[in-house]
C-alpha cells in the first residue's frame, strides 16, 4: 500500500472519486466517511478551546474594545443583584 501514501491529495481524491460512480462503493465510502468525521475526542476540543481562550490578553482586549466602559459601576450593580437574589432564594454565595 505504499504507492497510496505516495499519491498527492488531489491525485487521491480523484481516484476516490472515479471509484464512487459504483453505488455500492459509493455508500461503503460514504458510511467510513461519516464514521471518521463523527468521533470527537471531547477532551482534544476542550484542551483547544482552553488554550485559545487562555492565550487572550485581557489588557490588549480591553484597550482594543472601543470606548471604555464603566466596569466598575456594571460590577457593583450585579453583585447587589447577586446578593439580593441570593437572599431572595435562600442560596448562599
Amino acid at each position: 500500500m505504499k504507492f497510496v501514501e505516495a499519491l498527492s491529495k488531489e491525485a487521491a481524491i480523484a481516484i476516490l472519486l472515479e471509484l464512487c460512480e459504483d453505488a455500492d462503493v459509493a455508500k461503503r465510502v460514504s458510511a467510513m466517511a461519516q464514521a471518521s468525521l463523527s468521533v470527537v475526542d471531547a477532551s482534544v476540543v476542550a484542551d483547544e478551546v482552553f488554550e485559545s481562550l487562555n492565550s487572550i490578553q485581557v489588557e490588549v482586549l480591553w484597550d482594543n474594545s472601543g470606548k471604555p466602559r464603566r466596569f466598575k459601576q456594571y460590577m457593583t450593580t450585579f453583585s447587589w443583584t447577586a446578593r439580593r437574589t441570593s437572599k431572595l432564594h435562600n442560596i448562599s454565595i
